[in-house]
């Protein structure tokens, strides 16, 4: 007999600090800042100012932006954005820099 899926401790509190997250940059909407989805399975934390790439040089992935921006006592210059609005961005901007995706 098959056994039900149940998260670990570690990722029901990687969920919680997610959530917290959302909700603090998105002044408890839980939407995204453009387009107002609200499915929070394709919610993301993004820089403001386009210098994610900083976080990423040092970053394991995963939920690790939620936990430091946690240890920082949520910092300004973050948005909730849906992975669509936050591609389009990422897109946009590699386009005024004379770069694009191959």
């Amino acid at each position: 007999m098959k056994r039900a899926y149940r998260p670990t401790n570690a990722r029901n509190q990687a969920h919680k600090v997610k959530l917290a997250a959302l909700a603090i940059y998105s002044a408890g909407t839980m939407t995204c800042a453009v387009c107002g989805f609200a499915d929070i399975r394709a919610l993301s934390i993004d820089h403001i100012a386009n210098d994610g790439y900083k976080e990423h040089k040092n970053s394991r992935g995963g939920n690790n932006l939620a936990w430091k921006l946690k240890r920082e006592d949520y910092p300004p210059g973050f948005q909730v954005l849906c992975l669509n609005c936050n591609w389009i961005k990422e897109h946009e901007r590699r386009q005024r820099e004379g770069r694009s995706h191959k």
